[in-house]
């Protein structure tokens, strides 16, 4: 074990290095200005061993390269990380003076964005990976003033608008995405969908671009109308209104297609009785109708009795055995015109 006595001389030669080794920065710092001497910081508060020679470094580096020394004050000064940025970037005064200037013309814009950009980094990751862009990058976020103001302004989930500006500001034109986010959340959000932010966020936007998507759809393409689509998903959280959505739009597509096919039995009927026969309307509650119209003109056609067998014949019905020989006769004659014009059109 080193006795007290050993302890104390090294820690004198060290003093005397230390000391030596200021005296020499002293000595190189009579060539700066008046100026720049008195931005060099030389009090210390921590005078461990450790501590004073980092100190001493630190004041060395500003000495030799004055220039750094105070671009690195003014990146410091922003909140700038400026440990791991490479040191020749720090010779770029014009650049240095940009990245304050812009950063100070978006904190005017918001504080929350100069926070995000000192918080999340990102004026750090540019200088490392692509110091000649980032003037470029902090324009752009300065030139759109505007929309990074609507987005501030929206009453969303804290946590989800910090994310949607963040992703922002490291992409300018994921604004674009923002607004449809934010359009496809007003939208959504009309229908009475309730939303759980604590969603992971993709998961959460992809459901929301679904839900828009199944609701306009549903308008579009079957005519149904907005109040029956709120009652199907008003109070659902977005993960099970977009199912419930999904259902009805099932639902709907399986209802056409019954529509239709039930139209094609009834034109090929009408047309065996000399009927003109127009197309079937798209949306749904018009199809509803049409198809509705054409069944009761069937109906006077054919009889109720002629009605069934038609179907049956068709292999859509069993036999109607509750229909007696008169009617069957009757209906028989009556769907006697559909079997003729298909044998002359198989002819």
């Amino acid at each position: 074990m080193e006795d007290i006595e050993s302890v104390i001389q090294r820690k004198i030669w060290t003093a005397e290095q230390l000391l030596l080794r200021a005296k020499e920065i002293v000595e190189k710092s009579k060539s700066l200005s008046p100026s720049i001497r008195k931005g060099i910081s030389v009090t210390i508060s921590d005078w461990s061993e450790d501590k004073v020679r980092k100190h001493i470094e630190a004041i060395r580096e500003a000495v030799i390269y004055p220039i750094r020394h105070e671009n690195k004050k003014k990146l410091e000064s922003i909140g700038v990380d400026i440990e791991k940025i490479p040191e020749g970037i720090f010779d770029d005064t014009k650049l240095i003076d940009n990245i304050v200037a812009h950063f100070e013309d978006i904190k005017d814009i918001s504080n929350q964005l100069a926070d995000i950009l000192i918080g999340e980094r990102l004026i750090e990751g540019w200088l490392k990976e692509s110091p000649d862009e980032i003037k470029q990058k902090l324009n752009d976020i300065v030139n759109a003033k505007s929309s990074f103001k609507d987005v501030l302004e929206k009453k969303i989930d804290q946590k989800f608008k910090y994310e949607l500006l963040k992703r922002a500001l490291e992409n300018i034109e994921y604004l674009e995405d923002v607004n449809e986010i934010l359009s496809d959340i007003e939208y959504v959000s009309s229908f009475g969908v309730l939303l759980d932010y604590s969603t992971p966020f993709k998961e959460f936007c992809e459901n929301l671009d679904k839900a828009r998507r199944k609701i306009e759809d549903i308008l579009e393409s079957y005519g149904i109308s907005e109040d029956k689509i709120r009652q199907k998903i008003n109070k659902k959280i977005l993960s099970d209104a977009c199912k419930d959505l999904e259902q009805l739009e099932n639902e709907c597509a399986e209802r056409k297609r019954t529509l239709l096919d039930e139209w094609k039995l009834y034109a090929s009927t009408l047309k065996s009785f000399g009927e003109e026969i127009t197309e079937p309307p798209n949306i749904l509650p018009e199809l509803e109708k049409f198809v509705s119209s054409m069944k009761e003109k069937c109906l006077k056609h054919l009889g109720e009795s002629g009605f069934r067998l038609l179907k049956f014949l068709r292999g859509e019905e069993e036999f109607p055995d509750d229909i007696e020989i008169k009617e069957i006769k009757k209906a028989l004659e009556a769907l006697r015109p559909i079997f003729l014009k298909s044998l002359r059109e198989e002819g």
